[in-house]
């Protein structure tokens, strides 16, 4: 609609491109064919602003080019460095510093469009300027991850930049090789280097190498230069074969322990370096057999310890065999293993000699009572001589009071009177026990079923036993008289109780009168009357102080 009005203004106008047209009419009506029009853009969006070049980081040049642009074009730029004031506007797209100081430097860089927008967030690059030269590091590789005891692989050595990787020209020191633990410590084998220089070469060296032990290892390289070691990866190194290997003492003494040092090497038959296999994915049950020959043949006795597990790769065992007679102790596995021992023959020790002799003692089967000065006991008493130990006598030998020897079949008895019995026994390999000489042996035997030990007896000082036998159980008395019949002591017993009851009873008289005073020297007469049988035993019993 036509207005004599010569201004317009709008508002809340929308981003982008708009174009505002004019036209006039005059009095007579004759309108503008040509009308008057403007076209311009509205522009509030702030340009990004992004640095596509830079210096690397960290550097060694003191001089820094960085190269920017913006996501808008008809940009302009400023730039500032280390926080020290933005520059002045301009479409300049790079900026270049020279004599740059050590240390660490901003750059940042932000754009401003043709409507005057700024970026709100300039783009920046931090990097550091170190002029001295880098440490070299070195890094060590190895060709293998897993190998046997008898198989070499290469090391490869270098001395790197750690900037870049690559080996430092120039760098021809010596350096030392040692083989460690996963740990880092010293590795319990040896490594012997096949081929290979002892010094770099330009930052590189190869190296071919072995190794002798079962593990898990790595190889380490430093200098004598003061550079920080670097180690390889693990490397697996395997048995070529596995065997046990056994020690023993050449002679031992049957049903004596001894040491038996059992031991899982690597198969030096097969090329093995002979050390033990130590780690525990090798640990296993072992089966011992005791062989009486070269070739296998079993043997009669027996061994203490048949089976074992064995962990660590070694171990010492207290055996023990049980006859006298040359043994070879042969060790396998008690189980199926992966990977098996299959030594071929069976591993065994080297032949022990095991010696020993039968042990014998002489029993008594009846009445006795070993005293300081002997041994008491009556004729019925029976005398038995036996093996006390692994080593059976197949033959005993006795004689008794220096008479001729006899061979022992059966339990014996002794005649009224004093012995000395001697014996010994033989095992069925003729091993002879030294002669066994008992203490000397009184026999006695009285009418009365009554007897004392021992008899004359040191009154006051020591008891004397009276023994004797019933029948039945009865009510006993014991009467002691003197030689004119006077009563010195007397006791009585209950019917059941020790001292009246069946078979051997045993009661003690210590040579003191009913007033507890000691008897003198001389003879004196026991009476026991057994009530039950009404009748009397007697026996006549001799004090020497």
């Amino acid at each position: 609609m036509y207005s004599p009005a010569t201004s317009r203004s709008y508002a809340g106008l929308s981003e982008g491109s708009h174009t505002f047209e004019v036209r006039a009419k005059d009095r007579a009506g004759n309108e503008d064919p040509t009308p008057a029009s403007y076209t311009w853009v509205i522009d509030t969006t702030a340009p990004n602003t992004f640095i596509t070049s830079s210096p690397p980081d960290p550097t060694g040049s003191t001089s820094a080019t960085f190269t920017f642009s913006a996501n808008e074009s008809g940009c302009e730029f400023s730039y500032q460095l280390d926080s020290g004031g933005w520059s002045v506007y301009s479409p300049a797209t790079s900026r270049s510093y020279a004599g740059l100081s050590e240390g660490m430097h901003i750059f940042e860089v932000k754009a401003k469009d043709g409507a005057g927008n700024e970026d709100p967030t300039p783009a920046s690059y931090t990097w550091v300027i170190d002029t001295v030269d880098p440490v070299p590091i070195y890094q060590i590789t190895s060709s293998v991850g897993s190998a046997r005891t008898i198989d070499s692989f290469k090391l490869t050595i270098e001395l790197v930049d750690p900037e870049t990787g690559d080996p430092k020209s120039g760098a021809n020191n010596p350096f030392i090789i040692t083989a460690c633990t996963i740990g880092g410590g010293d590795a319990p084998g040896t490594w012997t280097k096949i081929s290979g220089p002892s010094v770099l070469s330009d930052g590189q060296a190869e190296i071919e190498v072995s190794y002798d032990t079962v593990g898990k290892i790595r190889f380490k390289v430093t200098d004598d230069l003061g550079q920080p070691p670097a180690y390889t990866d693990v490397i697996d190194i395997r048995p070529v074969g596995l065997c046990y290997d056994l020690e023993a003492p050449e002679r031992v003494e049957a049903g004596r322990e001894f040491p038996l040092i059992v031991r899982l090497i690597d198969d030096p038959a097969v090329g093995g370096a002979g050390n033990p296999v130590t780690p525990s994915e090798y640990a296993r049950q072992v089966k011992l057999v005791a062989c009486s020959s070269p070739v296998g043949t079993p043997a009669e006795g027996e061994l203490k310890i048949k089976s074992f597990y064995l962990q660590g790769g070694e171990k010492t065992l207290l055996q023990s065999y049980s006859l006298a007679h040359i043994i070879y102790i042969e060790a396998s596995d008690a189980k199926v293993y992966d990977p098996p021992v299959t030594s071929d023959p069976p591993d065994r020790t080297a032949d022990i000699e095991v010696i020993g002799v039968p042990k014998t003692v002489m029993k008594f089967d009846g009445m006795y009572r070993e005293m300081h000065d002997g041994i008491y006991l009556r004729s019925s008493t029976r005398i038995i001589i036996m093996s006390v130990t692994d080593i059976v006598a197949e033959t005993i030998l006795y004689r008794d009071n220096d008479g001729d020897w006899k061979t022992y079949v059966e339990p014996f008895t002794l005649s009224p009177g004093a012995h000395i019995i001697e014996y010994y026994g033989i095992d069925k390999y003729d091993h002879k026990e030294r002669i066994n000489r008992s203490k000397k042996i009184y026999v006695t035997f009285f009418g009365g079923g009554v007897t004392n030990i021992p008899n004359p007896f040191k009154a006051g000082r020591e008891e004397t036993w009276i023994e004797y036998d019933l029948k039945e159980p009865s009510n006993v008395t014991i009467t002691i008289y003197d030689l004119f019949g006077q009563e010195v002591w007397h006791e009585s017993y209950a019917a059941g109780e020790e001292g009246g009851k069946k078979d051997i009873n045993s009661v003690a008289w210590d040579g003191r009168n009913l007033s507890g005073k000691v008897v003198a020297n001389g003879g004196y007469i026991c009476r026991i009357w057994v009530e039950k049988e009404k009748r009397h035993m007697t026996r006549k019993i001799a004090v020497a102080k």
